[in-house]
């Protein structure tokens, strides 16, 4: 019997991976949180797997292991206006 053989690479990937979804799902706990102690426990949870996952993303991207694309001002400023296009578009104002 053969095992799967994962180098750091792909743990990492897979880390960082769980750490995305974790965040995510602490984030609908925090804004759902039927009281403020539970809120502020989901909100403190949150935090630290943002903070590991950031810590991931950073050991990667040292070791050229997570790429991301450099913007200049004017793809933000595109992107930006796309975005509150399409708000105004899914809630228009009531004038």
């Amino acid at each position: 019997m053969q095992t799967a053989s994962f180098t750091d690479r792909d743990l990492l990937n897979e880390m960082i991976l769980l750490e995305k979804h974790a965040s995510s799902l602490y984030h609908t706990a925090t804004i759902e949180a039927s009281s403020e102690k539970l809120h502020q426990d989901c909100g403190s949870i949150m935090q630290e797997t943002l903070q590991c996952q950031r810590k991931l993303y950073n050991l990667m991207t040292q070791k050229g292991w997570y790429n991301t694309q450099n913007t200049d001002h004017q793809q933000i400023s595109q992107s930006y206006q796309k975005f509150l296009g399409e708000m105004q578009n899914q809630f228009p104002s009531s004038q």
